[in-house]
Formats: C-alpha cells, sequence, structure tokens
C-alpha cells in the first residue's frame, strides 16, 4: 500500500478541497481534512462541474492549467498516476521494449488534465510530443 504524507495545513473560507476528484482524476481523497471548528461546506457534483466545463472554453482552459499544476505538485507514487513501465508494454508501439528502456521512459512522462470535448491534438498543428492515454 501507498503512504500518503501527512499534511497539516489550516484551510481557511475561500479554499476548495478535493478538485482533481471533481474533475474525474481520482475516485478516492488522497488526504483526511478534519474541522477543528463549526464549519459551513459547499460542494458541487462531478457532473454538473463538468457539465459547466463543457460550455465555457476558456474557464475550461484555465482550470485544466490549474489541475495539471495541481497534479504536477502531487508525487506520483501518492497520486498513483504515474506510468507503471508494464503499462507501455499495452502499446503497440512499446511492445518490444526493453523493461529497462521502458522503466527509463516511464519516468519522463508528464501529466496533463483534459475535459470532455476538449482536442488533445489538432490535425496541422505542429507537434513534437507523444501522448499515451493513461486513464
Amino acid at each position: 500500500s501507498t503512504v500518503i504524507p501527512e499534511f497539516n495545513r489550516t484551510v481557511m473560507a475561500g479554499s476548495t478541497l478535493n478538485e482533481l476528484n471533481c474533475m474525474g482524476l481520482f475516485s478516492q481523497s488522497l488526504v483526511t481534512v478534519k474541522s477543528r471548528s463549526a464549519c459551513k461546506i459547499d460542494w458541487l457534483s462531478r457532473a454538473d462541474f463538468l457539465r459547466a466545463m463543457q460550455s465555457a472554453d476558456e474557464d475550461r482552459k484555465r482550470v485544466q492549467k490549474f489541475a495539471t499544476q495541481l497534479l504536477r505538485q502531487i508525487p506520483p507514487e501518492v497520486s498513483g498516476l504515474h506510468i507503471d513501465p508494464e503499462n507501455l508494454r499495452k502499446s503497440p508501439f512499446f511492445k518490444s521494449f526493453s523493461p529497462e528502456c521502458l522503466r527509463r521512459l516511464s519516468e519522463h512522462f508528464s501529466a496533463d488534465v483534459y475535459f470532455p470535448g476538449h482536442v488533445i491534438i489538432q490535425e496541422g498543428d505542429e507537434g513534437s510530443e507523444m501522448y499515451y492515454i493513461a486513464k
């Protein structure tokens, strides 16, 4: 099992929690949050969040950028979003690569966040990255 580091920080009014869960990247919370005093918490469902993002292109881009930055702050071994080298082998492209090469490659992938309907690759655009659909 993965050991998640203890986060001891104060969350104030105006803070958000579980943003990446709401976006559909995680199904379980990565940390425990306890109230130290009486508080009011408003919540937003994943379905409502994603529905609102579908019609808000500029906001969706800002949220995707924020989520990507947030995702990169979480150690891969904690988030579970690191690429297992053996999962790469499922791709026909990587099927014949040696285990050592797959391990080295898996250390260099970066994660980005995309919402439903977002164009990941546009025909005709220049590109120098390879994409692996992890989830």
